[in-house]
């Protein structure tokens, strides 16, 4: 019943445009089965009047299903508005699950444009927000800057079933450029260990300049993090391109280093704000 009722609904929008409430039956018709599997041109089907509708839906209290469904909707709309609506629920999230499909989602929307707002997740703990957010960018970016923040990852990542889900995304992807879109290639499993081992640094080489992002409850962005050695411990620096400088005493800063085949790595974090710092420098 519900498949007849979603086929009369879209069958209609090819004589007239349909309406908000036509609209939004189709899409809860769709929801509520229990295991939602659209026709691949369903939203497309719905037309642009259904943007507005889902921006009043999903203000509304649903169950997490149609909540699932209403943020997978929103991605295939890249009306500027749905990046803020996006973004803002991202910010608020504190489910790691509905933080993880807004992301796809944002990025599915917003492609480049919200390159700088996505990246610190590529350092996030848990490694399925890692998979949405690098899948994103490998399939809906096609910056310069954007490849270059991808590899940079990848690079880093410890963990093979990592970069090969990130790699098997890109077999039959396609992305926006220059507003159409573009077959993309397969990237490989995961990239070959270099010749030479990387030699870990010694605690005094942590001094200087660390380039990578940072992350707070408030904001996010690139950043620049300059070490220095005190007798309590490291003195830490923060730039940003275009806010004020953080600067932590060596009592408030926690700093850890690691290191990954190709790259050596420093987390800083403050004592007293829920802020952290990942930089990483290229070995030489």
């Amino acid at each position: 019943m519900i498949k007849i009722l979603l086929f009369a609904l879209l069958s209609c929008s090819l004589a007239h445009a349909m309406s908000p409430d036509e609209i939004r039956e189709a899409i809860k018709a769709q929801a509520s089965q229990r295991h939602p599997r659209p026709p691949a041109d369903f939203w497309k089907g719905l037309g642009p009047e259904a943007l507005p509708v889902l921006k009043k839906m999903i203000q509304e209290e649903t169950g997490n299903v149609e909540r699932t469904w209403l943020i997978d909707g929103l991605g295939h709309f890249s009306d500027p508005e749905v990046g803020l609506i996006l973004q803002s629920r991202i910010k608020a999230s504190n489910n790691d699950v509905f933080t993880k499909k807004l992301l796809s989602s944002l990025i599915q929307s917003q492609g480049d444009q919200v390159l700088d707002f996505v990246e610190p997740y590529l350092s996030n703990p848990d490694p399925h927000i890692r998979i949405a957010v690098a899948q994103g960018i490998r399939l809906h970016m096609s910056s310069g800057r954007a490849k270059e923040r991808l590899d940079q990852y990848l690079s880093g990542e410890k963990e093979a079933w990592i970069q090969s889900r990130i790699a098997s995304a890109g077999s039959e992807a396609k992305t926006r450029a220059g507003g159409r879109l573009v077959q993309v290639p397969a990237l490989p499993a995961a990239s070959s260990p270099p010749e030479k081992p990387l030699e870990a640094l010694s605690e005094k080489d942590w001094a200087g300049e660390w380039k990578g992002i940072y992350l707070s409850p408030e904001s996010s962005g690139t950043a620049k993090g300059f070490l220095k050695k005190e007798k309590d411990g490291w003195r830490v620096e923060l730039s940003f391109p275009k806010k004020k400088r953080i600067e932590l005493k060596a009592r408030e800063a926690e700093v850890h280093y690691f290191q990954t085949d190709r790259y050596h790595w420093i987390r800083i974090q403050s004592k007293k704000t829920d802020t952290v710092f990942t930089g990483s420098r290229k070995a030489n």
